[in-house]
């Protein structure tokens, strides 16, 4: 029973390939002895789960909440994506078990006096993995016995590609304070024009047109991880979208995958400084949250994330370990691009008229003032923007200038939420009367994400959330959710960009008096997410979001 369960608990991809390798090279063997069927059936059998029984490599099992679409770095956008990027790649920085900024494919570098070049020192003899599957896909398109070495060029090449418009990188701005990347990314210069050069084979140079204290962060970021050019090439167009496409860099490679089920190896062939504990990770889509807690009681997962009402129902055990990530807040954003609430005075009045505190007290949430995440900056900003007085004054003024009697504005919520609008619903009725009339719409959160992005709303609560803690990507999802033209907030957002982790806190509290005072966003509560450790396992880092998890250090201490 013992030996059975070990084999099962390797999961049947990696139990059933290893019976059939033991049964092809022994039945050959048993059979030129011509051993009796009955005792030769035996000997298999024993071989097999033997070699089950006695294989100390370590598996681990984490639930993901989406699928990846493509694992080409530039390009991936999903959150799974991006963790799979990050454990099958290694940038030129990694972030070590504290969080700190470390030279993982670069050996070492040193930064200008003017803190605008940076010069980065490639490790050598650090090769690429390329698994046999891709060698026979791509056979007469690379070079006979292929094995590159990572260099600079591999460095220059993504980081090209990154702010290429062609590449349609999501994530392309956070590369602005390099030198032309901004330029390069509207069209008015070449992606050749970037301000990046391999010097030599193993000296990589980066120009950027202003110093950037978290420049170094960026460098650790699946957009800025390298891409190697003649095996790109070789795809086609087809980089990054199936195994037989697909090369790595880092601790794992990615071996197998389908819609919701993604496993990586530890990378046999890997020399650098953050080589894998673990042999075999396998992410399983999930997105049922009960289902999600029942795994982890049952140690079918060894970890995953958790909202915080699921975590209350869990009730982690003494030596289970949580990790919070305050990444997401939940924000009434007012569509400023909308016919009607272009008007500046009906966004007031909704303003005015929204009691934050009897919302979160319906919803048992607990309730911030900044729009931002917690994980970017937390200031010390004090909302109390709620005041029914004013409602109809400006109320009034608005539909003199709409020149309409009364006015109906939608507000998009997804189904989680809906039964505490409902009740806020009363409140803003009995405020704003037959003047101003508030319909409710809830919708499943995938099409509430969907459609905000797409300015497909009036007003929508919604989640807004942040994978990169020092903000670059928030603002720019602030702006074109709410299609706010504001030069101010452009001048806050764009210092911001180049700021220091000291300056952070109060730019970002000036954003929020701009965002709050132009009533195109609202902050309601924080919706924090928690990434749970069953007992036995140790060693897994979680950044400031929940596509920044790193598993090189990870093992189980069973």
């Amino acid at each position: 029973i013992f030996i059975i369960r070990k084999a099962v608990k390797s999961g049947p991809q990696d139990f059933l390939p290893r019976s059939l390798i033991i049964i092809r090279i022994f039945w050959r063997h048993i059979m030129k002895l011509r051993i009796p069927s009955l005792i030769t059936a035996i000997i298999l059998i024993t071989l097999i789960f033997a070699s089950c029984g006695s294989e100390s490599s370590v598996v681990l099992r984490f639930a993901v909440s989406n699928r990846a679409i493509t694992f080409d770095p530039q390009i991936a956008e999903s959150g799974t994506a991006k963790i799979i990027v990050r454990n099958t790649f290694e940038g030129l920085m990694r972030p070590d078990e504290n969080g700190n900024m470390t030279p993982a494919a670069a050996e070492n570098y040193t930064v200008s006096a003017d803190g605008l070049t940076y010069t980065f020192n490639i490790r050598k003899g650090v090769k690429w993995y390329i698994t046999d599957n891709a060698r026979e896909q791509l056979e007469g398109k690379l070079p006979e016995n292929f094995a590159p070495e990572v260099t600079a060029d591999d460095f220059v090449f993504a980081l090209q590609r990154a702010v290429d418009p062609a590449t349609g990188a999501a994530d392309s701005t956070i590369l602005s304070s390099v030198l032309n990347a901004e330029e390069i990314i509207n069209g008015e210069k070449q992606p050749e024009e970037l301000g990046v050069a391999a010097l030599d084979t193993y000296t990589l140079e980066i120009k950027l047109k202003a110093a950037d204290d978290n420049f170094l962060s960026v460098l650790a970021e699946p957009i800025t991880m390298p891409c190697n050019r003649t095996f790109f090439e070789a795809c086609g167009g087809r980089y990054g979208l199936l195994i037989a496409y697909n090369m790595s860099n880092g601790p794992f490679y990615l071996s197998y995958f389908d819609e919701s089920t993604y496993r990586l190896r530890k990378c046999s062939g890997y020399t650098g400084v953050n080589t894998a504990k673990a042999d075999t990770l396998w992410f399983y889509v999930n997105t049922d949250e009960s289902s999600i807690v029942k795994k982890l009681k049952n140690e079918d997962y060894n970890g995953a994330f958790l909202s915080q009402a699921s975590l209350d129902t869990m009730s982690p055990g003494k030596n289970d370990s949580v990790t919070t990530v305050k990444d997401t807040n939940r924000v009434f954003f007012i569509n400023t691009a909308d016919e009607n609430l272009s008007n500046k005075n009906l966004r007031l009045a909704f303003l005015y008229g929204t009691d934050i505190s009897y919302i979160c007290d319906t919803a048992g949430m607990t309730k911030v003032n900044s729009v931002v995440p917690e994980c970017v900056g937390k200031t010390d900003i004090q909302n109390n923007f709620h005041n029914s007085d004013n409602v109809q004054t400006v109320l009034d003024k608005a539909l003199e200038e709409l020149k309409s009697e009364d006015v109906t504005v939608t507000v998009l919520c997804d189904t989680s939420n809906g039964e505490t609008l409902k009740k806020q619903l009363q409140q803003w009725q009995k405020i704003f009367g037959i003047k101003l009339n508030i319909k409710l719409e809830q919708v499943e959160k995938s099409e509430l994400l969907s459609r905000v992005q797409s300015g497909d709303y009036e007003i929508a609560f919604y989640p807004l959330q942040t994978d990169y803690n020092d903000g670059r990507t928030v603002f720019d999802d602030i702006l074109n959710i709410t299609g706010l033209q504001n030069d101010s907030l452009g001048a806050v957002i764009s210092q911001f960009k180049q700021s220091s982790d000291e300056e952070k806190p109060e730019l970002i509290k000036q954003a929020d008096e701009i965002l709050i005072n132009e009533a195109a966003a609202i902050p309601v509560w924080s919706e924090d997410s928690n990434f749970v450790c069953m007992r036995t396992l140790s060693g897994v880092y979680v950044g400031a979001g929940k596509d920044r998890i790193y598993f090189e250090r990870a093992y189980t201490e069973e």
